[in-house]
C-alpha cells in the first residue's frame, strides 16, 4: 500500500483522489462489500484500479474527488 501512495505522488494523481479511493475502501470493508461489488462493471477490482484510474487527475478530477470522498464519509451501507 504505502509503495502505491508513493507511486501516485510520483504520477501526479492528487490527494484528494488518493483520499477518495482510501475512503472507499473504508467503506466497502465496514459494510463487508468488495471492489468488484460495487465497482466491477466500471473495472475496479481493487483499491490499486481506483489510484489507476486517477493517477493523471487534474484540479477539476480533484475537485470532484474531494467531494465524493466527503460523500462516503457519510454513507451508510444500507
Amino acid at each position: 500500500m504505502k509503495l502505491a501512495l508513493f507511486f501516485m505522488a510520483l504520477t501526479g494523481c492528487k490527494e484528494d483522489c488518493v483520499h477518495m479511493c482510501q475512503k472507499i475502501e473504508t467503506w466497502l470493508t465496514d459494510c463487508g462489500l468488495t471492489w468488484e461489488d460495487k465497482f466491477g462493471d466500471q473495472g475496479l477490482a481493487s483499491i490499486d484500479d481506483c489510484y489507476d484510474d486517477y493517477a493523471e487527475a487534474d484540479d477539476s478530477d480533484d475537485k470532484t474527488c474531494r467531494t465524493r470522498a466527503d460523500d462516503y464519509d457519510k454513507k451508510s451501507c444500507w
